[in-house]
Order: structure tokens, then C-alpha cells, then sequence
């Protein structure tokens, strides 16, 4: 390790650490991610600590990279040292409320800000990064009031959370103290200076500082995989840093737009997108097995940023990165999401990178009839996800390069046209959403009149109908409580309605149900009323019908299916056999 003798340990109070010098959290750092059970587990801790006398707490390691300047970058730690000042804060807060103005200011001065000699301006000792700093100094520096502090980032609401649970554990020790209030919340603060104790590494370049935090945490399982691996990156990147710092910004401010955090998954599908199923307790080893020098980091950063871009298209159909391509792809994109399958992206992520854009849209189609036929057979997720991160990575390589290869490739490895259509004539389907889905498909494949609404997903124009109703009601007789709880969910009982229609159905029975249903818009809800009564052999007819279609709609081909003509959807209706009422 190079530089070794400018590398300075202590062993601190946080509170005393945070007290030495301006401390700020670089932008490339993650936000603020503890939750309310880990600020509670903390204060738990603590709180039994001192009750039972112990003179010190260990807290972890902090390692800091001194700057020109006399502040200092936190690499690793932001989340404690955060949440220490959220605590005083919460402190200051309660003394203020209970007069204690001139006690509260003299702890926030020493731990939260100082004041400028010269501007008179607040200083904050601890600067978290640039999408969490400025509600944290509304929180912890301004004492803004919690109810007038907006959250819009998931990392902004835990900071919200945070600060609140921290009041209530405050008000909680100063009511439970009595008359003592005061002097047992200013023991809290004592004890967080004194007593709870960081190792305090601190260094003179960003270089030592990645290569002693990828150190002591080479074995810390509570640690971000994202955390390790871009600190990783950093220590190998030399004097290019500040081009992969930027790059990493870049990608991380990609990846953030999505509602959730996926940065750990989307770094996963896209190393499984290029070397094959990679599970995450595995990634951070396989990467830097692979990405040794800084030539290799800017090659890899480059290539994860610009994959960024798609991975989030992949959520976001209307993203600008699909511009110029077919009109389908969105709308298969949103079918995608419709199904939430995250196995297939590493997929689907390949295609996107490598395929040009007419080939997109004929690939996409043909995965999404692979991915229907594994949700329908039934077959294990993660069976599939193996298979779909090796073509992946033969589409990476090189070895597969456009639908044709890709069909050719994937065609003997998913269900058969016969073991789709059995599945799907006996499937039960609960979530309506998949339900929905496989309805609408089928009724735009044999409407001619091509009602895309179906599949638009607004359901103030159509509702999933259940024919049997999903609660036994008198009228339906012909069921006991056992054959509605195995038939109430089957695709064969389920139907789409015009949405006023539905609400005047209800749970009737079927006598009622019918002439509505056979006045629908819909030729599968049509088809349905053709039965003279509704039970397990029409039910069974039914979703048999539904799947002859089904092997059509989800062929295995990269071309878009044929719709069925109008007319011959009406010759099959002629010829249904219908049971009779005895």
C-alpha cells in the first residue's frame, strides 16, 4: 500500500470526530440510506450500553481523505456521522421547547455548525452529497419543522423518517427522566462524544483511502455491493479518477431515476448480460477479476454508463433512447413491465445494446412469447434466468447477432406449442393483472376491429370479470365451497366486460350474467355466453378455446402474429358444442 506513513489512525468519540474538522460526504458517495430500524438498533444499543456501565461502545470504522483546504472527505462512515447529528438535532429541538434555548445553541455550535467570524453564516460540520445535502441542512442545521420539508427521493424520505424517529426516542428518555430530563439527554451527548467510539483512518489521497475501505470491509456483508465496487474502481483508476468519478455520477444520476434503487441490480443484469448468470454475493469478485488497470476501468465505466441508459428504456418505454426505433418496441416494453419478470433484462438489455432497431423489435417479440410460456408452463424462475443470461452473453460476444440467430438459439430450450396449450387450458390465474393480460392479447388477436384499448391498461373502459363469482353467492348452486375455491380463478372463468356493464353484473348468477355478456363488444366475452349454463365443463371448454388462440398469439417466431379473422372466430362459435339445462 503505497504512502503508508501519511496514513493516520485514531480512535475518537464520534462526537469528538465529529467536532475536529469539517467533515463532507463527496458526490459520488451513496445517499442516505439507513432505515428506521437501523436508527433504532443504534439508539437500543447505545441506550443498553449505558445502562450497564460500559465505558465504551465501538461504532466501526471511518476513514477520511484530509484535504488542502482543512476539511476533510468522508470514503466510509456518512451514514453514523449523519445520524449522530440528526440525534443532536432532535436534542437541541426537545431543549429548545422546554426553554432550554442557551443549552441548545451551545451543543449545536460545537457539534452541527459553526459560525463564520467574518459572514456571521452557519458552517455545517458534516456536508452530506449533492442530491441529500440540501433537506439535510433544512433537518439537522436549520431545525426546520418536519411537517414543512417536502420528500421526493427515497433517500430524502429516510432522512425524513430518521429525524422523526430520533424525536420520539429524545421525547422518550426526557419523559421516562423525569425532572431530569436535561441532565439525562445532555449524558446521551456526553456519552456519543466520549464513549462511542470509531477508528478514525484518516489519509491524504482518495488512491490510499479506496484501497483502506475496500480493506476493512473485504468481509463486511452489511456494506453496499455497490459501496466496495465503486471504491474499487476508484483505487484503480490512477490519474484518471476524475473522469470515472464523473462517469459513475453519470451513471448513478441515470439509474436514480427510477423510482426504486436499483443501482446493485442493474450493475448485476448488466455483468450477467456479458459474462453469464452472475448471482450478487458473486459480482463484486467477478468484476475485479476482470477490471484490473485504469484502462479497464474506463472501458468498463463507459460501457455500464451508456448500458444505463437502456437498462432504464427497459422501465420506461417512453424513454428518448428509443427514439427511431418501430413504434412496437414501447409497446412491448410495457408489456414487459406489465409482467414484472426482472429475470429476463439481462436479455433484453443485450438485445437493445448490440441489435439494430428493426432487430429489436423482432427479438423483443420473440423473447416476450418465451417469457409467457415460462410464467404459463410454470417452470422455475430461476432456471430461466440461467438461460436467458447466456444468450445474453452470446449476444455480447458476438455469436448471436440478430433475431433470426436469436430465435434459432432459444427456440428448443422454451415450452413446445403442446405443453403451452396444455398449461394453458388448466391454468388458475389470481393476479389480474396477468389475467388481464392474457385476455386482452387474445380478444385484439381475434377482433378485427383491433380495440387496443383492452391492453391499455386504463381500466375506466374495461374490468376483469369474474363468472363465478370469487365469493360463493346463492344461484350458483351447481358449485360447492371445494369447486369454486379450485375454478374461481381459472383463466376459463375470467373475462373482460365493459366497465358499466360489470358494476350492473355483480355477483349475480349466470342467468343474469349471460344476456349482458353476450350483448359485449368483446368477441371472447361473446364467445363465453354461448354456454347455455355456466359450470366445470363450460369453465373447462372455455379456457380450452382460449388456448387454442394462445399458441398463436405467443408464437415462436419473430414475426408478429396473425390475427384471426372476424369470421372465422365466428365459425368456431357456431360450431361450440353448448351443454343444455336438464
Amino acid at each position: 500500500m503505497p504512502g503508508i506513513d501519511s496514513i493516520d489512525f485514531k480512535m475518537p468519540g464520534i462526537g469528538e470526530l465529529s467536532k475536529q474538522q469539517l467533515l463532507r460526504v463527496p458526490s459520488y458517495q451513496r445517499s442516505y440510506a439507513w432505515t428506521k430500524s437501523h436508527v433504532n438498533d443504534l439508539m437500543d444499543d447505545v441506550g443498553g450500553a449505558i445502562q450497564a456501565g460500559n465505558s465504551d461502545y465501538f461504532l466501526g470504522t471511518v476513514v477520511l481523505k484530509q484535504n488542502d483546504d482543512g476539511t476533510c472527505d468522508v470514503v466510509d462512515g456518512q451514514q453514523r456521522l449523519a445520524t449522530f447529528q440528526l440525534l443532536v438535532s432532535s436534542v437541541c429541538d426537545y431543549l429548545r421547547q422546554t426553554n432550554e434555548v442557551e443549552r441548545a445553541d451551545l451543543i449545536a455550535a460545537e457539534y452541527i455548525a459553526t459560525t463564520d467570524v467574518m459572514t456571521l453564516e452557519k458552517q455545517a460540520r458534516l456536508t452530506l452529497n449533492d442530491i441529500d445535502n440540501p433537506i439535510f441542512d433544512q433537518i439537522a442545521v436549520q431545525s426546520v419543522p418536519l411537517s414543512q420539508i417536502a420528500t421526493g427521493r427515497t433517500s430524502h424520505t429516510l432522512l425524513h423518517e430518521a429525524k422523526s424517529t430520533l424525536n420520539e426516542r429524545v421525547r422518550s428518555i426526557a419523559v421516562s427522566s423525569g425532572s431530569r430530563a436535561t441532565d439525562e439527554l445532555l449524558a446521551w451527548i456526553k456519552y456519543f462524544k466520549q464513549s462511542v467510539k470509531v477508528i478514525s483512518v484518516t489519509v491524504a489521497s482518495h488512491s490510499n483511502a479506496f484501497v483502506i475501505f475496500e480493506t476493512l470491509n473485504d468481509r463486511g456483508l452489511d456494506l453496499a455491493i455497490s459501496d466496495l465496487l465503486k471504491n474499487y474502481l476508484f483505487s484503480k483508476s490512477g490519474r484518471r479518477i476524475d473522469e470515472v468519478q464523473a462517469r459513475w455520477l453519470g451513471m448513478l444520476a441515470i439509474i436514480e431515476s427510477l423510482p426504486d434503487d436499483l443501482t446493485v441490480t442493474f450493475i448485476r443484469h448488466y455483468w450477467s448480460s456479458i459474462q453469464g448468470l452472475t448471482r450478487e454475493k458473486e459480482l463484486y469478485e467477478e468484476i475485479r477479476s476482470s477490471v484490473g488497470n485504469p484502462a479497464q476501468v474506463m472501458d468498463f465505466m463507459g460501457d455500464i454508463e451508456r448500458a444505463a441508459k437502456f437498462y432504464v428504456g427497459l422501465m420506461n418505454p417512453s424513454s428518448a433512447v428509443w427514439r427511431g426505433y418501430p413504434p412496437s418496441v414501447r409497446r412491448l416494453l410495457s408489456i414487459f413491465v406489465t409482467l414484472r419478470v426482472e429475470q429476463v433484462r439481462p436479455l433484453l438489455l443485450a438485445i437493445a445494446l448490440h441489435f439494430n432497431p428493426e432487430n429489436t423489435a423482432k427479438a423483443f417479440r420473440f423473447v416476450l412469447s418465451c417469457v409467457v410460456r415460462v410464467i404459463v408452463v410454470g417452470v422455475r424462475g430461476g432456471t430461466y434466468e440461467k438461460l436467458y443470461s447466456r444468450i445474453a452473453a452470446k449476444i455480447s460476444k458476438g455469436e448471436i447477432t440478430g433475431s433470426t440467430d436469436l430465435s434459432v438459439a432459444m427456440k428448443e430450450e422454451v415450452p413446445s406449442d403442446s405443453a403451452f396449450e396444455s398449461s394453458f387450458a388448466s391454468m388458475s390465474v389470481s393476479k389480474a393483472y396477468l389475467a388481464r393480460y392474457y385476455l386482452g392479447s387474445i380478444e385484439e388477436h381475434i377482433n378485427t376491429s383491433n380495440r387496443e384499448w383492452v391492453l391499455s391498461g386504463d381500466e375506466s373502459h374495461v374490468d376483469l370479470e369474474h363468472v363465478l363469482p370469487q365469493t360463493l353467492m346463492d344461484g350458483w348452486g351447481v358449485f360447492d365451497r371445494d369447486e369454486q375455491r379450485g375454478y374461481r380463478h381459472r383463466l376459463g372463468n375470467q373475462t373482460l366486460v365493459d366497465a358499466t356493464d360489470n358494476s350492473v353484473m355483480g355477483s349475480e348468477e349466470y342467468d343474469v350474467k349471460r344476456p349482458i355478456l353476450a350483448e359485449s363488444s368483446l368477441e371472447i366475452t361473446k364467445y363465453l355466453a354461448q354456454s347455455s349454463e355456466w359450470d366445470q365443463n363450460a369453465i373447462n371448454l372455455h379456457q380450452a378455446w382460449l388456448a387454442t388462440h394462445a399458441k398463436q398469439v405467443w408464437p415462436l417466431s419473430t414475426s408478429p402474429p396473425r390475427r384471426s379473422k372476424k369470421k372465422a372466430a365466428k365459425k368456431k362459435t357456431k360450431k361450440r358444442q353448448v351443454k343444455k339445462k336438464t
